[in-house]
């Protein structure tokens, strides 16, 4: 119950969007350079793997009327009437051929918490099924049952004009979608049903041959794995109406309980660069379901579209230039099958000339007036460019270096007419124009009053930060 309770607060389904996997636009400044080829396919449905399988009946048995789930999960169901055939999609093994009358698989011990699901699961239903009735019949059915029978209900059905239905119902509210062609051509069919769990309106769409044939999306009352306490195939699990008149093989259902989140890629590259030069960014495809997915990047708020799919993993690398100076932002998102994620947070990019570091200043921090003391200033440039600095030494006087590699030692000497506290301020110019921000060291040239302190003044450059203190508390 507590299980259930945090279910039904915390889950949310995602927004499944139009299948149809867009074509590469022609986006100038942009350029694949991973060499992974690229693709797009249709439907994305292709892209899912058969990992999250919940129950698979292949039919292989060919004798006995015990139906083995080959899920691992042991959900077996009982055979009652239906016969084995060699009749079946592949031309080998076999499959059940169930009479439309009392034929039917009971998995009641498995309904509930196992074939069951939440509404806001994701889903998907295949199977093969052959047929030439005229009669409705239901292949597959779970339900509550009893007396409250759809309450709730899902079922799987032949109708007599041939069209496959999918009804997924509680209380009085539900979907219900048929095909718009007809399967009772006595051919065998492939069908695939996916169900895309959401808070407010599930989504479900059937394809027929790897053909889509119709979807629908509407509110549906909320229903949860442990209301479901009887299943069947070839009939309706409930009032035991509506049996089956076909062959049925390969059935399996692929759950994600709590639906398939959807993350965006990751992204790195360099935070800064110039006009006109291309920079690579990479992009990591997440899934933590292991499903192929499509990724669509945005530079600049222009989409490159859906590209892919890759695997999990992948990492695509996309080359970009931008021709002005400013602020750039790139983001990313993905989808798979069942929807798509949100965009990323923005990576966010500098493009154009960045002002040098503020400069390092090194060198003594107590002189005689008079003597002169070197100076070392050190300004790292981001962007590599070559800088100079402007030097104010607090006593009227200044300098201006030349320019200099970014990153190397510049020394200037400077000389002290008379005792005092001195505040040495430089700041660095890249060559075009920038300025960091200012830097200061603190001097001084001590009085003829304090030369017999010399020495211990001398000492206390070895501890700036205590010769800073000092500096301000006493007047040397």
């Amino acid at each position: 119950m507590k299980d259930r309770i945090f279910i039904k607060s915390l889950i949310f389904g995602i927004v499944v969007i139009i299948i149809v996997a867009s074509s590469l636009p022609s986006i100038s400044g942009y350029n694949i350079s991973s060499g992974i080829p690229v693709t797009n396919e249709d439907p994305i449905k292709h892209f899912l793997r058969d990992d999250f399988v919940n129950a698979y009946y292949k039919f292989d048995e060919g004798s006995g009327s015990t139906l083995h789930d080959s899920s691992g999960h042991e959900y077996d169901g009982t055979i009652v009437g239906a016969t084995w055939t060699t009749d079946t999609p592949s031309g080998s093994g076999y499959a059940l051929d169930f009479d439309g009358v009392d034929d039917y698989v009971d998995f009641d011990d498995h309904a509930q918490d196992e074939l069951g699901f939440n509404k806001t699961d994701d889903a998907i239903f295949s199977f093969y099924f052959k047929s030439s009735s005229s009669n409705t019949g239901i292949i597959f059915s779970e339900s509550r049952g009893d007396q409250y029978g759809y309450l709730p209900g899902n079922h799987f059905a032949l109708h007599s004009n041939g069209t496959i239905e999918a009804k997924f119902w509680n209380a009085n509210c539900g979907l219900s979608l048929y095909t718009t062609n007809s399967y009772n051509d006595g051919s065998w069919h492939y069908a695939e049903i996916f169900y895309n769990g959401q808070m407010a309106n599930p989504y479900v769409e059937i394809y027929i041959d790897n053909e889509f044939d119709t979807s629908q999306k509407r509110w549906v009352c909320y229903f949860w794995s442990d209301e479901f306490h009887h299943a069947d195939f070839g009939r309706n699990s409930y009032d035991y109406s509506d049996p089956y008149d076909g062959k049925l093989d390969e059935f399996k259902m692929i759950l994600y309980e709590g639906g398939n989140d959807q993350y965006p890629p990751i992204i790195d590259g360099p935070v800064g660069g110039v006009p006109g030069v291309e920079y690579d960014y990479t992009f990591e495809v997440v899934d933590i379901e292991g499903d192929d997915c499509e990724i669509n990047i945005e530079f600049d708020g222009i989409e490159t579209g859906w590209i892919g799919p890759y695997e999990p993993g992948t990492v695509i690398t996309i080359g970009y230039t931008w021709e002005e100076i400013g602020d750039y932002s790139i983001r990313s998102k993905s989808r798979d099958y069942w929807g798509e994620s949100p965009w990323s947070n923005p990576f966010i990019v500098y493009i154009g000339n960045q002002p040098p570091d503020a400069p390092t200043i090194d060198g003594p921090i107590i002189g005689d007036p008079g003597e002169e003391i070197e100076y070392k200033f050190n300004s790292i440039d981001p962007d590599n460019d070559d800088v100079k600095y402007y030097i104010d030494w607090g006593d009227d006087s200044s300098d201006v270096t030349d320019f200099n590699p970014s990153g190397t030692d510049v020394t200037v000497s400077h000389t002290w007419a008379s005792s005092g506290k001195y505040s040495i301020t430089a700041y660095a110019e890249d060559v075009y124009g920038l300025t960091s921000p200012t830097s200061t060291f603190q001097v001084i040239m001590p009085k003829d009053k304090v030369k017999t302190n010399y020495f211990f003044l001398k000492f206390l450059e070895r501890f700036p930060r205590t010769f800073q203190i000092l500096n301000q508390l006493v007047d040397l």
